[in-house]
């Protein structure tokens, strides 16, 4: 196409001219788009004002010569006017109007000043934008696995609600805010559609509370998970994982793409007491985390929680650091429908509402909506430039370029690296197992560096407190600092009673420690006094509140006066590590560690109790000395990556 204003050819498809910067206007049909079309006189006021005196004197003449040719020709019989006069006056004319035009062509050719180029970048652009397709866009979760290559999984569609398709690389833009507020263009990698061979990881969060035996909605539940399962696993690139709960958290199944095990899994699921979703759902994150691809938490419950020993924020938080998002399911009537939308939102999912009525068909849809808006999503790759602060929230964006035909953009806050521990819950069953009933055994570990906890078997349930001197020194060390210190050094047994003795008895010890969220720990007898033990007055913890417990003395350094060495009992310890134990037995045959572990890399807390492994303290040692040696390779192995 030829610019009708200055002749330059362009590209047929150009809205402005390359060369003089004017709007190219459509030229007419009867015109080859081969051929240029001939000069126009320009038509600007100060061509014509150049001209138009040179046409009137030439006029003059003409008169004039005319009038006096016809008294020439009457008188000499000559000709009326002279060639060469006529031809001087025609001259004129055209090389005035020859002269402006070329003037102003060659005005117009030269190149545009850069405050017109901008105006004219800035017209091109709002022209295109109010052309411009606008797009409802949605990061839905982000895959940091491999950083720094990451992966967005990214709703992309059109105000119809419809999937966008054939989406190009160069359509979209991707940008990373730092924490420290600096902005990073970045180079899209690919995107594609999520496809057949995308692998998929599903952990459906199933509640097994007493409420679920009304209106048979445990029976309908089971149902429709196990259609679930049967439409999830016709991709076999596929992989679920069952989790259940009432006041405790159930790993029932691991992921797992064995369609026979998993509804297994379900059918044994059976009625309990309390509703603790938090910590279901924070125990589905860790496990889901430990997967790549697409990966989503669907959880269902029919009642508030009122169990659960995490809290809100700590789930909302472990969403963001892995970037997994969850979605909830409320049944029935008895919903704070309104908080789980706000809830879910915060995790990057949604909230859906079923009736108890035909529950089974209602469940069935709403999980296979949500499985359908996952395979909509486009994988967004690029590789990310964060260097430092990887522990801290970016903001990710993915935008249309300004040059495609579409308007939208999405943002998420996200950790390059959320440093979230690889512990395999099923690895540890798996050893507790091989040595012991499931019951008899808990473990708590906690991330000392994240904070992230991990809990495997009955790690809630209280056991015997034996060894375990760490909670005294957390409320009662501020009474007497050196008496708190002995105590921790060599496990004094004296030291520990002047302390609790100091802090107002054994009952002030206990309020103190419920008022510090250690519900599950009591003192109902001062060390060694076995009397007053074997008439039941026992001192009582669970693995989570020692784990907790561990990491308030890592907080105020009084861990470094735990110095048991766990070797003597014939303990294997991971090589290369820094530990610093306690270690008690006690009645019910208990033999229980509390140990931090120090490398360069890692620093974590780890309560292993057991109870009933043995006849006698001898026999129990002899069962838990081996397993817990085992647990602690397993553990560090997840904690390290090796």
């Amino acid at each position: 196409m030829f610019c009708t204003n200055c002749g330059h050819k362009n590209d047929e498809h150009a809205k402005f001219c390359e060369d003089c910067g004017k709007p190219m206007q459509d030229e007419p049909t009867t015109q080859s788009l081969n051929q240029a079309p001939p000069p126009v006189t320009p038509t600007t006021k100060t061509g014509n004002k150049k001209s138009r005196p040179i046409v009137i004197s030439a006029l003059i003449l003409v008169v004039c010569f005319s009038a006096g040719g016809i008294w020439y020709f009457q008188s000499q019989d000559k000709s009326p006017m002279s060639s060469k006069t006529e031809g001087e006056s025609f001259n004129l004319v055209e090389e005035s109007e020859e002269t402006s035009r070329e003037e102003t062509q060659e005005k117009a050719k030269k190149k545009p000043t850069k405050e017109s180029t901008e105006e004219i970048e800035e017209k091109n652009d709002t022209k295109t934008v109010k052309n411009k397709q606008a797009l409802r866009m949605q990061i839905s979760q982000i895959d940091n696995s491999a950083f720094p290559t990451m992966t967005l999984y990214t709703q992309i569609k059109d105000r119809n609600n419809q999937t966008i398709a054939d989406i190009k690389k160069d359509t979209f833009e991707v940008k990373e805010i730092g924490p420290d507020g600096k902005e990073q263009n970045l180079a899209i990698k690919d995107i594609l559609p999520v496809e057949e061979s995308t692998e998929m990881n599903i952990n459906l969060v199933l509640d097994q509370s007493g409420s679920m035996d009304e209106d048979n909605k445990i029976n309908n539940a089971k149902v429709a998970a196990s259609k679930f399962i049967d439409e999830i696993l016709s991709n076999q690139n596929n992989h679920v994982e069952i989790t259940s709960f009432d006041s405790y958290v159930h790993n029932v199944q691991a992921f797992s793409s064995d369609n026979q095990k998993l509804k297994q899994a379900i059918d044994s699921i059976e009625l309990g007491d309390q509703t603790a979703l938090y910590d279901a759902l924070y125990d589905a994150l860790i496990q889901t985390n430990q997967t790549t691809g697409a990966r989503f938490v669907i959880a269902f419950t029919d009642g508030d929680e009122n169990a659960s020993l995490h809290s809100e924020n700590e789930v909302i938080e472990l969403s963001k650091q892995t970037g997994i998002p969850v979605y909830i399911i409320g049944i029935g009537s008895d919903i704070n429908a309104a908080y789980l939308e706000s809830f879910t939102a915060s995790c990057n999912g949604d909230y859906y509402s079923a009736e108890v009525e035909d529950l089974s068909t209602v469940l069935l849809d709403i999980y296979e909506d949500i499985y359908s808006q996952q395979k909509d999503l486009y994988k967004v790759t690029y590789t990310s430039k964060a260097n430092d602060k990887l522990d801290q929230y970016y903001t990710v964006s993915v935008s249309a370029a300004k040059k495609s035909a579409f308007n939208g953009q999405a943002k998420l806050e996200y950790m390059p690296q959320d440093n979230i521990a690889a512990i395999d819950n099923r690895n540890i069953l798996d050893i507790i197992e091989a040595k012991t009933d499931v019951e008899n055994v808990a473990v708590a570990i906690v991330d000392l560096k994240t904070n992230v906890e991990f809990r495997v078997g009955n790690a809630r349930q209280s056991y015997v407190a034996s060894g375990f001197y760490a909670p005294i020194y957390t409320v009662a060390s501020t009474v007497d600092q050196d008496v708190a210190d002995q105590m921790m050094k060599t496990m004094d047994n004296d030291a520990g009673n002047t302390l609790i003795d100091e802090f107002g008895g054994l009952s002030s010890v206990t309020d103190a420690l419920s008022d510090q969220g250690y519900t599950q720990t009591t003192f109902n007898r001062k060390f060694g006094d076995v009397k007053a033990s074997e008439a039941g007055n026992e001192n009582y913890t669970s693995a989570v509140d020692s784990a907790k417990i561990l990491r308030d003395i890592y907080d105020n350094d009084g861990y470094k006066n735990m110095n048991w060495d766990l070797t003597k009992d014939g303990i294997v310890l991971p090589a290369n590590v820094k530990t610093y134990a306690h270690r008690g037995q006690g009645i019910g045959a208990a033999y229980n560690v509390f140990a931090i572990i120090e490398t360069d890399d890692v620093k974590y807390g780890i309560a292993i109790m057991t109870a009933h492994t043995g006849s006698n303290n001898k026999e129990a040692q002899a069962v838990a000395v081996p397993m817990i040696s085992d647990i602690l390779a397993e553990v560090h192995k997840g904690m390290t990556g090796h």
